[in-house]
């Protein structure tokens, strides 16, 4: 017996995505969803089952299974124009749904390799910002509609009370070739993101640090040197200028150019933005300099005067031999 049209619909559409898992959901009319983990191959041996839900008025979905994004995103609510305008652009679905008449689902596989989850999400946004696509599916593991089955939402029927099938069109599931460039792109505004997060956290920490601190923690003795020249020279300060004044007043306390270091590394908000992918070479450099400092100098010479100091006044009260 030859496969029927939904399996082949179906199994088109399983095929252009391109992987091997897949996660299932079964929605029925009161809106309760049943999730079911198949192999691409026992999720075609289930259409039968998936039918006769369907046929009760239930909605079949689709999506990569996996805790990754398997390289490949949903864009959903697209027309005609909007995909032609992806294709244009070099980002060529794997796979496009005909989800109800002229209202169109395109599967976009961006990347051969597994993708992190908040990358993927920065990739499926942008794509549906560029293209039109409804924004309140973009993310890395959104379920898209299976095809071969019927979308039993009611304001879809048509007179006589017939739903339309969900249709499989161009699918032949290939990695777009304007995808890496967009994964490129989303990972630097991730990666921008995170920094602009961070810097804003260290900033925060500093300002609202204790008004005092116990003198041996040397992030907690950055952060209120920091606090100290927000409050002087405002929010808009040179950070860089900040790591090196701060530095220099941390020899003076007693620290270590490694804990110096560590203070800067771990505290300073210099590092998340302007210094991304340089941090250790900006924290050596800015040690060096805090080192070099003609005030750490004179502190040093003076610490060497007053250690000569107490050494003198050691031997001269010490204890007198006796004949």
């Amino acid at each position: 017996m030859k496969p029927d049209r939904s399996y082949l619909a179906a199994r088109r559409q399983l095929d252009a995505m391109g992987v091997d898992t897949f996660e299932v959901g079964i929605r029925d009319q009161a809106g309760r969803m049943l999730t079911r983990t198949w192999s691409k191959a026992e999720t075609l041996q289930a259409m039968a089952w998936l039918k006769r839900e369907n046929a009760k008025g239930a909605d079949v979905y689709v999506r990569p299974a996996g805790e990754t994004n398997a390289g490949v995103v949903l864009v959903d609510d697209l027309n005609r124009g909007q995909l032609a305008r992806m294709q244009a652009a070099g980002m060529t679905p794997a796979s496009v749904i005909e989800t109800s008449p002229d209202n169109f689902q395109a599967w976009v596989r961006v990347h051969d390799k597994r993708l992190e989850p908040k990358l993927a999400t920065e990739v499926a946004t942008m794509l549906a910002k560029e293209y039109g696509g409804d924004p309140n599916s973009a993310d890395w593991r959104h379920f898209g509609r299976l095809a071969g089955l019927t979308n039993a939402k009611p304001k879809h029927k048509d007179a006589n009370g017939r739903s339309p099938y969900v249709l499989a069109h161009e699918s032949g599931g290939k990695v777009a070739p304007a995808g890496l460039a967009l994964v490129q792109q989303a990972a630097q505004r991730v990666l921008d993101r995170e920094a602009k997060a961070e810097r804003e956290s260290r900033a925060e920490a500093a300002q609202t640090a204790p008004e005092r601190t116990n003198g041996r923690d040397p992030i907690q003795t950055y952060r209120h040197g920091l606090k100290a020249l927000y409050a002087r020279f405002g929010a808009s300060m040179d950070v860089s200028k900040a790591d090196y004044m701060i530095g220099v007043d941390m020899v003076r306390r007693g620290f270590k150019p490694e804990q110096i270091g560590q203070a800067i590394e771990q505290a300073s908000p210099e590092l998340p933005t302007r210094k991304a992918g340089h941090e250790a070479d900006y924290v050596a450099r800015t040690v060096k300099a805090v080192m070099a400092s003609p005030k750490v100098a004179e502190w040093q010479q003076e610490q060497a005067k007053e250690a000569q100091r107490s050494y003198r006044r050691e031997r001269d009260s010490g204890p007198s031999m006796g004949m």
